[in-house]
């Protein structure tokens, strides 16, 4: 669970967020709004980046943050990065997306979404509580 009580960040003494009040259970969370709004500043802080915020934030579990960079190795095959996690992990991954037709692609070879189908895939056999 995460409880933010009045968040507030400022940028060049613009307020980016103003009193932000939610309690996150555990679950999958999306946060959508315009561009400059404040939605990666705000995931950020939920995230425990960016410690430089005025209010209140208590994390009792694990938060995976599932950035819109790329984080996959480009000389590695899909096969690999699972792999690699499973061993990290102590798991199996399961594939909830059917991409195994990219098993034997590198990274650098995705397109965005086959990139982003990877890194969702991986996310969801994480062990983490709250995934933003």
């Amino acid at each position: 669970m995460i409880i933010a009580r009045n968040i507030s960040k400022k940028h060049k003494n613009k307020n980016v967020i103003n009193n932000f009040n939610y309690i996150f259970n555990n679950g999958l969370y999306l946060v959508v709004g315009e561009s400059g709004c404040g939605k990666t500043t705000l995931l950020n802080i939920l995230s425990l980046e960016d410690k430089n915020f005025m209010g209140d934030l208590k994390c009792s579990s694990n938060i995976l943050y599932l950035k819109d960079r790329n984080c996959l190795v480009n000389e590695l095959s899909v096969k690999d990065h699972y792999k690699l996690f499973e061993k990290a992990n102590g798991i199996k991954i399961e594939d909830y997306f059917d991409v195994g037709y990219l098993y034997n692609k590198k990274a650098k070879k995705l397109s965005l979404g086959e990139k982003q189908l990877v890194l969702l895939n991986i996310v969801l056999n994480c062990k983490e509580k709250i995934i933003i």
